[in-house]
């Protein structure tokens, strides 16, 4: 055992915070023997009770041994994706809309929402699909995925726009 190495790791260890030192308890396995005697006085100077913190982490392992995803999987399941998805709806559902506003057809208030339920699983299928399509892409990179996703938003967004300034010109006339 190397004294210098154990005292580098004690003054290293001592800067961490517990949630660092839980995590680094969790790896304990990939760390040198200076390096898990420094950990263990440091645990212990916290109040940190080792035979705990060993419960903890078996409890949590069984938790997450769920497969890791992939990045694109990850991104397919994420904040951007949905919002992706839901924003092909408003292309799909302005024209109707404005027909239905805007005309002299009288339908039911049951007709309307069957129409409505319709476009939005349509356009939200047409989302998912695009979105799937860019995420599960293996010609493209990660961030190029990203990119993409933001550009599809943003372009449903102004074509949702360019649709409602139309509709509303014709209306006009």
């Amino acid at each position: 055992m190397d004294e210098e190495k154990l005292k580098y790791f004690v003054s290293r260890y001592k800067e961490l915070d517990g949630d660092e030192l839980i995590e680094l308890h969790n790896r304990r396995d990939t760390l040198t023997e200076e390096a898990l005697l420094a950990l263990d006085a440091t645990l212990q100077g916290k109040g940190l009770n080792t035979d705990i913190l060993s419960r903890f982490s078996a409890i949590q392992s069984e938790k997450t041994s769920q497969p890791e995803l992939e990045p694109g999987q990850r991104l397919s399941q994420s904040i951007l994706a949905r919002v992706c998805r839901i924003a092909f709806i408003l292309p799909i559902w302005l024209p109707v809309q404005h027909v239905i506003s805007r005309s002299e057809i009288q339908i039911g208030g049951i007709w309307a929402g069957l129409l409505a339920g319709i476009l939005f699983y349509v356009g939200y299928r047409i989302g998912d699909q695009v979105t799937l399509s860019v995420c599960n892409s293996d010609n493209i990179t990660f961030q190029k995925k990203k990119l993409t996703l933001w550009l599809l938003l943003i372009g449903a967004v102004i074509v949702y726009f360019i649709l409602h300034v139309f509709a509303e010109s014709l209306v006009i006339q």
